[in-house]
């Protein structure tokens, strides 16, 4: 593909919900598209220390001392109060 060429089927068509409190993603491929268009695949996110799934994990995102991605969502969550509670001091950033 030519640089600036335009895709006139794309392999893929992706959704991102990145919300205030809860976020998401969503997407198609072509194949499965083209056999049945209402087919639309999502991640099952682990609600972290609640058990079971969700479709949706919390907006956060957690940084180690060097602001390097440590982790996302209801895992970073789970850090975060981890450490917290721990009373020792931590080096993570919670957003």
């Amino acid at each position: 593909m030519a640089c600036g060429e335009i895709i006139t089927e794309p392999l893929m068509v992706a959704a991102i919900d990145l919300g205030t409190t809860f976020s998401s993603y969503a997407f198609a491929t072509r194949g499965e598209f083209k056999d049945d268009p209402t087919k639309i695949s999502s991640y099952a996110w682990c609600t972290g220390s609640q058990p079971g799934l969700s479709l949706k994990t919390p907006t956060c995102i957690l940084f180690d001392k060097v602001q390097n991605f440590f982790a996302f969502g209801a895992e970073a969550e789970d850090k975060y109060t981890e450490l917290a509670q721990g009373g020792g001091p931590h080096t993570l950033v919670l957003l």
